[in-house]
């Protein structure tokens, strides 16, 4: 990794740019629904093999509580290839299956698309009680080389998530 971009001269260092996306999975309610996991999908696109990717999906608590369990919550994040006649997805490889989450995952790939399916549960604090808030998927991407900011703008603009589901929100609760 890098850590600054542009030009830099003597002890001088440009700021290092980062792009964040993310897309909200679910949300974690206190009661009212019988779903106690969900399975969702999304899809990353990266614009090109000069940016550095750390996908992330974490659970953000709505209060103060702290969940110390997070129910069988799991991904399975694969690499894709879209067919450029067709536009179809093609899976290229499983890069990690069955990862308890929340979890992290940096990639430094030629790989251009990921999907990530997330199994969503409940989290729960030490004595068990449902810990309310929002399972989030989160992508940062930054420069894993020096690039000119004009090219570094451009191609952070093109880092994308977004949801291979429905649009309406996904509740779970017990």
């Amino acid at each position: 990794m890098i850590s600054g971009t542009g030009m830099a001269t003597g002890s001088e260092q440009a700021p290092l740019r980062i792009a964040s996306k993310q897309l909200k999975l679910a949300r974690v309610a206190a009661s009212g629904t019988s779903n106690t996991t969900a399975t969702l999908r999304a899809l990353v696109s990266c614009p090109s093999r000069r940016l550095s990717l750390a996908i992330s999906v974490a659970f953000e608590p709505s209060a103060a509580g702290v969940p110390t369990t997070f129910g069988s919550s799991v991904w399975t994040l694969t690499g894709l290839r879209q067919n450029p006649t067709s536009r179809r997805l093609a899976e290229l490889h499983a890069i990690e299956t069955g990862a308890a989450l929340p979890r992290m995952y940096e990639l430094d790939s030629a790989i251009r698309m990921y999907r990530a399916a997330c199994t969503l549960g409940i989290p729960r604090d030490a004595g068990s009680v449902v810990t309310v808030g929002d399972w989030w998927l989160i992508v940062e991407a930054e420069p894993n080389q020096l690039i000119c900011d004009r090219d570094i703008d451009g191609l952070l603009q093109l880092v994308d998530v977004r949801a291979e589901f429905s649009a309406t929100e996904t509740v779970l609760a017990p």
